[in-house]
């Protein structure tokens, strides 16, 4: 009997509840606080996406990771700089898991996505250049935004704005997608044949 309990999805909601949560309690409490309970739910989180899905997702083990890190750092020492250069780091550490794939034959982002989409080698190629120039530039634009704006005007970018960012970027893939995807050129496949073969006769 097959189990389906594994193949859940866990809510999106969930996903950016500890985003949501940083931002609201950074607004009134301050960053500090923000950061002490964006570390507790983001063990929670884990632990529920855990639970739910059965699954240990990559991505989500080194975000968990770098809160804990550099979430404790900024409230031992007492310094938020720690918490902004987190963004920084995970992006660059992103960036280069896939370039490491890119070099070493090893496309990770299939890895990842291969149940959501399927592509062609050479659309997997293509998809994982310019997620690493997306990462890149992520990394860059958090360094010049903390270290140029208001800690409330960098929570508000690192809510609003990375995220923004994402979703259009997201979007902007979609004819990307679709011109490598299997299914279409497997359609394109079959109709030239079936014309072929009218012709034929």
């Amino acid at each position: 009997m097959s189990n389906n309990h594994s193949h859940k999805k866990y809510p999106i909601i969930f996903e950016f509840l500890p985003l949501i949560l940083f931002f609201i309690l950074n607004k009134f409490f301050g960053i500090f606080f923000a950061t002490g309970a964006l570390i507790f739910t983001s063990i929670i989180n884990f632990i529920g996406s855990y639970i739910y899905t059965k699954t240990l997702h990559p991505i989500a083990i080194i975000t968990l990771i770098l809160a804990l890190i550099f979430g404790t750092l900024t409230l031992i020492f007492h310094e938020d700089s720690f918490i902004k250069i987190k963004i920084t780091l995970m992006n660059l550490i992103f960036a280069s898991g896939l370039l490491s794939g890119y070099i070493f034959k090893r496309n990770f982002l299939r890895l990842i996505f291969r149940d959501q989409l399927q592509l062609t080698k050479v659309g997997w190629s293509v998809l994982n250049v310019i997620w690493i120039i997306f990462f890149i530039f992520l990394a860059i634009l958090n360094e010049i935004i903390w270290r140029n704006v208001s800690t409330n005007a960098w929570v508000n970018f690192k809510v609003f704005g990375i995220l923004g960012l994402s979703m259009l970027f997201i979007i902007v893939q979609m004819p990307l997608l679709n011109k490598y995807s299997i299914k279409k050129l497997d359609k394109e496949k079959k109709d030239y044949s079936e014309e072929s073969h009218k012709e034929d006769k």
